[in-house]
């Protein structure tokens, strides 16, 4: 919908025109305060209607519509033959109105037979929601939907799943992007809202946490500014851009704005990675009926069902414990389980002044891991582990550099040199000191 009605003036668009610049109303309270308003007015232009309904789908199924978004509206009915005249009762003053519609007519079963080969079809049938006209066939609809979706699920998985990664290697990632894609980009909200759609078909993810709850709502607010300052739908936060947004949702700066979307961006991204490697293993199967034994991997760190956890013997003072389990799972290319992750957030110490020997001794051997030493920290760091280790991390965190010859945030720099500079390990008599130089590099950009 775009962001200020140009077309006839009518109490809907005045209304919408008020929401747009209400300043009191943010992030999904704006989007459901907006939705509720579209609803209260397609029951309006609808009427009283028997065997037919307005279902919304996508973000305003969702009521999560920005200023910009389209209106995504399937018309659907009971064999009316006069289905046309109603539809153009709707659409017109839709479109009268300047409201982007993407729009479709159809029975129920046309719906669901469109959505049994369509992915995008089948998503949105999934965030349905009947709004106006007989709302016992919407429901219909959607109910029928989501069995669908259910049905064929391991289907819908691996298409969703390649289209998730796909979208990443386009879009590329929020969370270091200059000038990132809100919506479509690697730890952005699109990556929620599949989440979302495959939490509904399998059963091997964990309920949403509040973390990622939370990031959502961050790029959703930073969604709907962008939409109202710039009066336009699309999703690309440019330069030009971010100070307006960011004064608006009462950040000191454009750079605390992007601080917080960075930060959003890779809690999202590091919940949908980790549900993605669930569903993979889920798709795979079981790995059959023989029960495997622990592998020890390091004191009170044991390898078990391709996952690095903590032994039940472990001995959470031990202060190098963390890094051990972090070393573990970047040398094995094993996940750190979840469990062990909370269990370590609740109860791990972190080293002492001065470090003991294990506790850099296990540092060093994750920073000479190299690539996937990253994940490993990163791993930490979405559950305040690296903070525990390093306090001075936290003032580098998704800080953002403002020069041409840096591609990340300082901290996401930090890990890349280490991981580039063990590449170079066995060309120096002190490895050790080169990883850890390359780690710490930069750690003093967090202060003034």
């Amino acid at each position: 919908m775009c962001a200020r009605a140009r077309w006839a003036t009518t109490p809907f668009s005045e209304q919408r025109n008020a929401l747009f610049l209400d300043q009191g109303r943010h992030g999904s309270a704006f989007t459901q305060a907006h939705a509720d308003l579209v609803d209260q007015w397609l029951v309006e232009l609808l009427g009283d209607e028997g065997d037919v309904a307005l279902v919304a789908i996508g973000s305003y199924g969702r009521r999560e519509p920005a200023p910009g978004s389209d209106l995504d509206l399937v018309l659907v009915h009971r064999d009316r033959r006069d289905i046309r005249d109603v539809a153009q009762r709707v659409w017109y003053p839709i479109w009268d109105a300047g409201v982007a519609l993407d729009h479709s007519v159809k029975t129920v079963a046309e719906a669901l037979a469109v959505a049994g080969r369509d992915l995008k079809a089948s998503l949105g049938l999934l965030d349905g929601r009947a709004v106006a006209g007989d709302r016992v066939l919407g429901d219909e609809l959607v109910r029928r939907g989501a069995e669908q979706w259910r049905q064929h699920a391991r289907r819908w998985m691996r298409s969703l799943g390649d289209a998730t990664a796909e979208r990443h290697a386009r879009m590329g990632d929020v969370a270091f992007l200059l000038e990132p894609d809100l919506k479509e980009g690697r730890g952005g909200l699109r990556d929620v809202t599949a989440l979302r759609a495959a939490a509904a078909a399998v059963p091997v993810l964990p309920d949403e946490d509040l973390a990622v709850s939370s990031a959502y709502e961050v790029l959703t607010a930073a969604r709907v500014e962008l939409h109202r300052s710039t009066g336009k739908g699309g999703d690309r936060l440019g330069l030009q851009d971010q100070e307006p947004v960011a004064r608006a949702l009462a950040h000191d700066d454009a750079d605390a704005l992007m601080q917080a979307v960075s930060s959003a961006a890779r809690t999202i991204s590091w919940a949908s990675d980790d549900a993605w490697r669930r569903i993979g293993a889920w798709l795979e199967g079981p790995s059959g009926r023989v029960v495997r034994r622990d592998q020890a991997l390091g004191a009170g760190v044991v390898l078990r069902d391709g996952e690095v956890v903590v032994a039940d013997d472990a001995d959470l003072a031990d202060d190098s414990l963390v890094l051990r389990a972090a070393a573990a799972s970047a040398t094995s290319g094993a996940p750190i389980a979840r469990a062990t992750l909370e269990q370590l957030r609740t109860g791990a110490a972190a080293p002492g002044e001065p470090w003991s020997d294990a506790a850099r001794n296990a540092l060093v051997e994750l920073l000479l891991a190299g690539p996937p030493a990253v994940a490993a920290f990163e791993t930490l760091d979405q559950f305040g582990l690296l903070v525990r280790v390093l306090p001075e991390w936290e003032p580098v965190r998704s800080r953002l550099q403002h020069n041409p010859y840096h591609r990340y945030t300082v901290d996401r720099h930090l890990l890349e040199a280490a991981a580039e500079a063990a590449s170079l390990a066995n060309r120096v008599e002190r490895p050790d000191l080169l990883v850890v130089a390359a780690w710490l590099h930069d750690i003093g950009k967090g202060y003034p």
